[in-house]
């Protein structure tokens, strides 16, 4: 009769073991804080707009949050996607300057061996003008992206530091996580 009690008591202790080995970690995890929750959905409403302004004020939000809240894996995903999109926004603009660039000095190419129309001097001059222009608007923009790329890569080390000391962040934290993370990859082409 004792035999039976033990192994009946060590059948249900490793029973209890497996399952709080399964879900122990659920219910010993705390959900965030509601303030830090509303201020990531408020910061995120912003990047709807899609405007620049919005966007920064976005950036600033986050940074605020994940400050106040270092392990609220969503904020820091939030923050990596938030300064993605910025940097994405900067690459295009760089990328339009350099085709429209490349159009124009091709353009002055083809007038100074062909030498025509008959204004190709005048043509030329105006297009070198126009390069330069467009160089000087280049130039605080390629200063930018690289600001970027790098506030971008230091929120993305964030991310990973807030998942590495959350341990096993929650399904929707996990899926924020991955977002950010498949988002500034495509961005940064890393």
């Amino acid at each position: 009769f004792v035999a039976g009690i033990s192994i009946a008591v060590i059948i249900v202790g490793a029973a209890l073991a497996l399952a709080w080995k399964a879900i122990g970690h659920r219910l010993l995890s705390k959900a965030p804080p509601a303030a830090a929750v509303e201020g990531c959905e408020r910061a995120l409403a912003q990047l709807r707009f899609d405007d620049t302004k919005s966007k920064a004020e976005a950036v600033t939000q986050l940074g605020t949050l994940v400050t106040q809240y270092p392990d609220f894996v969503e904020g820091h995903a939030a923050l990596v996607t938030a300064v993605s999109l910025q940097l994405d926004d900067v690459q295009q603009r760089v990328r339009r300057i350099e085709q429209l660039v490349e159009r124009k000095n091709s353009q002055i190419a083809r007038y100074n061996r062909e030498k025509s129309p008959s204004n190709w001097e005048n043509l030329a001059s105006t297009l070198t003008t126009q390069v330069e222009e467009l160089i000087k608007e280049h130039k605080p923009l390629g200063e930018e992206q690289h600001n970027l790329d790098t506030k971008a890569r230091e929120a993305y080390k964030g991310l990973e530091s807030a998942v590495n000391r959350v341990g096993e962040p929650s399904k929707t934290a996990k899926l924020a996580a991955l977002r950010a993370q498949a988002l500034f990859h495509g961005v940064s082409g890393t």
